[in-house]
């Protein structure tokens, strides 16, 4: 349970959204605007949602933590929702800086939420907008 407080905390949370609205045209300026030497405070952010689903991911494959319950906690599309955005950054820097391990827990989790949603009858298209006009 120690997992699902660190995960739902409120700085956690915000965190994540606050991750979710980044924005970047490609990778250099993604590096421009957010690499650690330059963007310290979004680094730490970046590095704690990562590390945390890596985390969940490991403890899943490992087969230490139960995949429903996870699948539960997570609901089973944000953190694909976290993946897709960050993805090519993850697999820019497993293959230049020879990082080959990054994510791979995360990876893993994501594959498994993606089956059971899918197991489920659940598709991977979602909106991201609230369905009403907004004045």
């Amino acid at each position: 349970m120690g997992l699902a407080q660190d995960l739902f905390s409120r700085e956690t949370v915000t965190d994540a959204i606050g991750l979710l609205s980044m924005q970047w045209e490609d990778l250099p300026d993604f590096y421009r605007k957010y690499d650690s030497s330059v963007n310290k405070d979004n680094f730490v952010k970046r590095f704690h949602y990562w590390a945390l689903m890596d985390s969940i991911g490991t403890l899943l494959m490992m087969g230490l933590i139960d995949k429903e319950l996870v699948y539960h906690l997570l609901g089973g599309y944000f953190t694909t929702w976290q993946w897709q955005k960050f993805k090519p950054i993850i697999m820019h820097q497993r293959e230049y800086q020879n990082l080959k391990e990054l994510g791979v827990g995360w990876e893993y989790l994501v594959n498994e939420m993606i089956k059971m949603r899918e197991e489920r009858g659940y598709t991977e298209n979602w909106r991201d907008d609230p369905g009403i006009q907004l004045e």
